[in-house]
């Protein structure tokens, strides 16, 4: 599936908003975030992706993957998934 095609069926299913911070986003703030990194096994399949402001992208990736820190901010961004 294409990136073009993964984004707009994300902003189908939830909508132009960023699932960390609640902002309302253009399109072109938005970015794709991997539950489950690439690095950690992830894949690039549609239920492994939500939409976040660029900001917060910055964010999540500001601690490694499975510290504390990065499974508080993953568990806001759960919250919203549900």
């Amino acid at each position: 599936m294409g990136y073009a095609l993964q984004k707009n069926l994300l902003r189908r299913r939830y909508g132009n908003v960023c699932f960390l911070c609640q902002r309302e986003l253009a399109v072109k703030e938005m970015q794709a975030h991997h539950l489950i990194p690439r690095s950690a096994g992830g894949t690039d399949d549609f239920f492994n992706l939500s939409i976040v402001w660029a900001e917060c992208h910055r964010a999540i990736h500001k601690h490694p993957f499975g510290s504390e820190e990065y499974s508080q901010t993953m568990k806001k961004i759960e919250h919203f998934m549900m």
